[in-house]
């Protein structure tokens, strides 16, 4: 007779594609049932994949970053780069202006309404979470936490390295 297997066991032999194929449903589900508000505020805000990712990277990570290096970091071309750039000035989402190291490059900054807009997103992204954690019941909370805690651990270690 074999011993039962503990769910710690199971889990460090837990093939790689079948974790994979976990994350990508879940991941998918939170997006599709629990992700409707932020795609709506999205759209409202009318910003492209790009504008998105430039937003969230000049929020985010670090408030001031050369064109060059924001088209590099997204695979844009420096051209397609500066028109979807040129949209978030207008927009007063960013300023665009001559580094004073090197004229011939371009430094771009979020402004406050870029921030605001951002923190609008990741309240609406993380509302949709919270609305999902609250269908769990108490003991797949308790499993879903006890799971994360290590991971976000790493996670927080990652970013703050």
């Amino acid at each position: 007779m074999q011993a039962p297997i503990s769910p710690t066991q199971a889990a460090s032999d837990a093939p790689a594609d079948r974790v994979l194929e976990h994350v990508t449903a879940f991941m998918k589900y939170l997006m599709v049932r629990y992700g409707r508000n932020y795609w709506q505020a999205v759209g409202e805000a009318e910003l492209s994949m790009s504008q998105l990712k430039t937003m969230h990277i000049l929020t985010l990570e670090a408030s001031e970053l050369s064109l060059k290096h924001l088209g590099d970091r997204l695979g844009l071309s420096l051209p397609a780069m500066s028109r979807a750039i040129e949209s978030l000035v207008q927009r007063g989402l960013v300023t665009r202006a001559e580094n004073a190291a090197d004229r011939r490059m371009k430094t771009v900054c979020v402004t406050d309404a870029g921030r605001e807009l951002v923190d609008h997103l990741l309240e609406l992204r993380f509302a949709g979470i919270e609305d999902f954690v609250e269908t769990l019941s108490p003991e797949e909370r308790a499993n879903l936490g006890a799971a994360l805690e290590p991971i976000v651990a790493r996670a927080r270690k990652d970013l703050n390295a």
